[in-house]
């Protein structure tokens, strides 16, 4: 099993998580509607996978390819 899922999170950690899911959301909201490309969107996501720590890490794949999602 996945160290992820054994693992007790400190509550700065939990609030590195939500920090993360929402600059997750909010840079899938800006493609969906246009507002930002696919390779900004590419970027947007590296930059918050190394600026917030989130519990699921080793359990996301890479990026997904949003082009084919979107389409």
């Amino acid at each position: 099993m996945s160290e992820a899922v054994n693992k007790i999170y400190s509550e700065e950690e939990l609030k590195q998580n939500i920090n993360y899911y929402m600059a997750h959301k909010l840079s899938e909201l800006l493609l969906e509607r246009g507002l930002i490309s696919l390779s900004e969107f590419t970027k947007l996501e590296e930059l918050n996978r190394q600026s917030f720590y989130h519990l699921w890490l080793e359990l996301m794949p890479n990026l997904v390819d949003k082009q084919a999602v979107l389409s």
